[in-house]
């Protein structure tokens, strides 16, 4: 497994310019139905941006999202990572499992109760998760 040189962490709102652009781009090409290369956030920004990082190149990226959800009358803390994603260029290196290792660190030092990874489109598009696709 490569090492990569720099995971940052930063809240949405802190990222640079420059690595702002490549995420734009890393985000349409990973997910063309969704990002069209003038935004990195889908319906609205997310929490923590862990970004893979290597000489001021961007490699990939990991968005978490610190949420609290009422399931049954019981309010859970949930950590759920979105839209990770690396360039193609780069895939088959470890990169991704290195931003969810380091996603779920962040998880656990904030005391979440559970950790979600969304890996269907099917999830976002569909108008509610009562329509029966989550049981």
């Amino acid at each position: 497994m490569s090492q990569i040189s720099t995971i940052l962490n930063l809240r949405d709102y802190e990222v640079p310019d420059a690595l702002e652009n490549q995420l734009k781009e890393l985000l349409k090409q990973s997910f063309p139905d969704f990002f069209d290369g003038t935004t990195t956030c889908y319906k609205q920004r997310l929490h923590i941006r862990l970004l893979a990082v290597e000489n001021e190149t961007l490699l990939g990226q990991l968005a978490l999202d610190i949420r609290h959800i009422n399931v049954g009358g019981t309010l859970l803390k949930i950590a759920g990572t979105n839209n990770l994603c690396v360039f193609p260029e780069h895939q088959s290196k470890g990169i991704g499992s290195q931003l969810l290792a380091e996603a779920e660190k962040i998880a656990l030092k904030s005391t979440q109760d559970f950790m979600v990874l969304a890996t269907d489109c099917l999830l976002y598009t569909s108008p509610s998760p009562r329509d029966g696709l989550l049981s």
